[in-house]
């Protein structure tokens, strides 16, 4: 008997039909799987990407409002008694306290405040922006300008100084 394998191939040739279509069929039905598994990754991952960005944004957002009700807590018209009472404390002597315009940005508005101090001495003009600069109510020194009162030592009194300073406190728009 010998083989002869175009007569196998005749008598299985049906066979043969059924198994290169199924491969066909599971060759693309594998392919569009893979696509669709390709594709759900991509959104998987692009999800992800976005909860990542909302939980910025939200985090962000809490600053923002802490940020706001730290700076917004204050009484503005008291501003000047908190400064006055920097001043006893520090044993400054204020001079004046002129506020100043107030000037409107887009998310906050300054509120400038320009005062003449006199002192006995650098301490405890550095205890009075101490306590300024670190007071809940947030203060900002902008300007300082210092120089020795030498009028006041020409009248035979111990020396003082004069200083010159604008503090800045601020006010978030809502």
């Amino acid at each position: 008997m010998r083989f002869n394998l175009f007569d196998a191939l005749q008598n299985h040739s049906a066979g043969i039909v059924i198994v290169a279509i199924a491969l066909i069929l599971a060759r693309n039905s594998y392919g569009g799987q893979a696509q669709t598994i390709k594709s759900l990754i991509n959104r998987i991952d692009s999800e992800k990407k976005k909860n990542e960005e909302l939980l910025r944004i939200e985090k962000a957002k809490k600053l923002t409002e802490s940020a706001l009700q730290l700076i917004n807590r204050k009484n503005l018209s008291m501003v000047i008694n908190h400064i006055n009472d920097f001043a006893k404390e520090s044993l400054v002597t204020v001079a004046s306290i002129r506020p100043q315009p107030e000037k409107v940005y887009g998310d906050y508005t300054v509120y400038p405040y320009d005062m003449s101090l006199s002192v006995s001495g650098y301490h405890a003009l550095a205890e009075f922006i101490s306590l300024t600069e670190n007071s809940q109510d947030v203060f900002i020194i902008e300007e300082l300008s210092i120089k020795l009162d030498t009028q006041n030592e020409s009248l035979g009194r111990s020396p003082r100084l004069v200083a010159g300073m604008r503090v800045n406190t601020y006010w978030m728009n809502e």
